[in-house]
C-alpha cells in the first residue's frame, strides 16, 4: 500500500507543518494512520540548531505570529481530509511540545480530541509530548475527552539506553527513572505508552546500533509489562539534522543507518519480544519525520523493496514481510557504513587524534586476556541468572585499572567511555548494560590494534 506524504508550505500560518498518511497497527488491527504536526510558535529546543530532536527539523516552520485562530483552522483542515474517515489511528504533535499550554493551549487540544471522538473509525489517538509534561491530572482530563472505546496514547522520545548520548548529543532529559514515573502514571490513568527509540545515534556503528536499539526497545516493553500498560516502540532511524550531526557527517565521522540495519533491528526485537513473552507493538517511522536530506539508505536495487517491506510490517506486525528480501549490498554496505565518531571532540570543537601507536606485545596481552576473562565471567553470570553484578566488581575494577594504564595509546573516544564506566563502578550502579559496554569497548580496541599491526 503506497504511503502518501506531503510537506506543507511553511509560509501559510493556517496550515500544518507536516502531514502523512501511512500504515499502522492498532489493537491488532492493520490499517492506516494520519500523522499531523501542527505549526505552532515552537519551543527553544525545537527551533535551535545545536541539538537534535525529532521535531527540530520543523523548527524553521515555527512562527511567533501563529494565533489560536490559525491553530483552529489547522485542526479544521485535518478533519476536512477525506482520509479522516478511513484511518484507524490519529497521531498529533506540535513543532515543540503538544502538552505545553504555552504552545498548544488546553482549549486547542480539547477541540482536536473532541473532534476525533466524533469519528467512529478512529480507534486510537496518539499525542507526542515529553516526560516533564506528563502529569496524572492532565492525562486523566485528556483521556476523558475521547470515547471509552478509543485508545489514548502518549508518545515520548526515549531515544537511547545511553544516558550520555541522550544528554550530550540530543540534550534530552528522558532518563530511566523518568520513564518509570511516566509509565506508572499511564497505568493509573488508563493511557497507553509509546517510546520513540533512535536507530544508530552517534558514536555507534551499524552493529552496535542494532544491539543498542533492541536493548532500548526491550527495556520499554519490559517496563510496560511491569506496570501493565499497553506499550509500543516506534523506531526512528537517525537522519542528519542540526549542527552536531551535520558536523559529524561533513567530517565523515558519522552516517545515517543502513536500511538493512533497520530491518535487522526490527527482526531481532520481534524475536526477543516473543522469546520473553512481552506484549506490545512495533512501528518503524523512518518515513514519518524523516525529511532530512541525508537519510537512511541502501543500494538502488533494494531500497524501495526494503521500505515497502517495513511499511507492510508496520501494518501486519509479521516478520514474514521480510521473507525473500535480500541483496548483494547487505554485507558490503554494512562494512562501508561502519563509521564511528569521536563525539566528545566534535562537541568541544576539537579534531580527533589522527594516529596512535600500537600496543606492545605485553600491553596487547593485557588487553586481550582482560577481554577474554571479562566475557567468560559475563556469560557465566547470565547463564546462571542468580549472581548479581556486584559479585564481579573486583574483576571489573581490575580490568578498568589495567585499561587506564594504557591511556597514552588509546583514542579519546575509548577513554571517554572508559571514564564513564569507571564512574559508574565508583557510584556502585554499574549494571549488566555497562558490563556489555565494557566488553564491546575492549573488543573494538582489539580489532583496531589488529588493523594497526597489519598496516605497519
Amino acid at each position: 500500500m503506497e504511503t502518501k506524504r506531503e510537506i506543507i508550505d511553511e509560509e501559510r500560518l493556517h496550515t500544518p507543518a507536516f502531514l502523512e498518511i501511512s500504515e499502522t497497527n492498532a489493537h491488532g488491527k492493520p490499517g492506516r494512520r494520519i500523522v499531523y504536526i501542527l505549526k505552532t510558535t515552537g519551543c527553544a529546543k525545537a527551533i535551535s540548531g545545536d541539538v537534535y530532536t525529532i521535531l527540530r527539523a520543523f523548527g524553521e516552520k515555527a512562527s511567533e505570529n501563529i494565533t489560536e485562530k490559525d491553530l483552529i483552522t489547522q485542526a479544521d483542515e485535518l478533519f476536512a481530509l477525506p482520509e479522516i474517515h478511513e484511518i484507524i489511528e490519529l497521531d498529533i504533535s506540535a513543532i515543540g511540545l503538544s502538552f505545553d499550554d504555552k504552545e498548544l493551549s488546553e482549549k486547542i487540544m480539547e477541540y482536536i480530541l473532541k473532534r476525533a471522538a466524533e469519528i467512529p473509525n478512529i480507534i486510537k489517538v496518539s499525542v507526542g509530548t515529553n516526560t516533564r509534561n506528563i502529569k496524572k491530572n492532565k492525562l486523566e482530563k485528556t483521556r476523558n475527552l475521547l470515547r471509552k472505546d478509543q485508545e489514548f496514547e502518549i508518545a515520548v522520545n526515549y531515544e537511547t539506553q545511553d544516558d550520555n548520548i541522550r544528554e550530550g548529543i540530543f540534550n534530552s532529559k528522558t532518563l530511566r527513572h523518568n520513564l518509570d514515573r511516566c509509565i506508572n502514571i499511564c497505568h493509573d490513568t488508563g493511557v497507553a505508552f509509546k517510546g520513540i527509540v533512535l536507530i544508530k545515534p552517534p558514536p555507534l556503528n551499524e552493529e552496535e546500533a542494532i544491539e543498542e536499539a533492541v536493548e532500548a526497545a526491550m527495556y520499554i516493553f519490559k517496563k510496560c509489562k511491569r506496570y501493565q500498560v499497553q506499550g509500543k516502540v516506534s523506531f526512528r532511524p537517525l537522519f542528519i539534522t542540526g549542527q552536531i550531526l551535520n558536523s559529524l557527517f561533513k567530517d565523515k565521522k558519522f552516517t545515517p543507518p543502513n536500511l538493512w540495519t533497520v530491518v535487522e533491528v526490527i527482526q531481532r526485537t520481534v524475536m526477543a519480544k516473543e522469546q520473553e513473552n512481552l506484549p506490545g507493538t512495533i512501528h518503524c517511522a523512518f518515513n514519518d519525520e524523516n525529511i532530512g536530506e541525508k537519510s537512511p539508505d541502501s543500494c538502488p536495487e533494494c531500497k524501495d523493496k526494503i521500505i515497502s517491506a517495513i511499511r507492510r510490517f508496520n501494518a501486519s506486525q509479521c516478520l514474514e514481510e521480510f521473507e525473500g528480501l535480500d541483496c548483494s549490498c547487505r554485507g558490503i554496505d554494512r562494512i562501508s557504513k561502519t563509521i564511528t565518531a569521536d563525539v566528545s571532540d566534535v562537541i568541544k570543537g576539537k579534531d580527533a587524534p589522527q594516529s596512535h601507536k600500537p600496543l606492545t606485545d605485553e600491553e596487547y596481552q593485557l588487553l586481550l586476556f582482560g577481554y577474554i576473562n571479562l566475557e567468560n565471567v559475563f556469560w557465566h553470570a547470565r547463564s546462571r541468572g542468580d549472581i548479581p553484578i556486584y559479585a564481579y566488581y573486583s574483576i571489573i575494577e581490575k580490568t578498568i585499572s589495567d585499561l587506564m594504564s594504557l591511556r597514552e595509546k588509546m583514542t579519546v573516544k575509548f577513554m571517554t567511555e572508559l571514564k564513564r564506566l569507571a564512574a559508574a563502578r565508583s557510584r556502585g550502579d554499574f549494571n549488566y548494560s555497562d558490563y556489555k559496554s565494557l566488553i564491546r569497548l575492549m573488543r573494538n580496541e582489539i580489532d583496531r590494534q589488529k588493523k594497526m599491526i597489519m598496516d605497519i
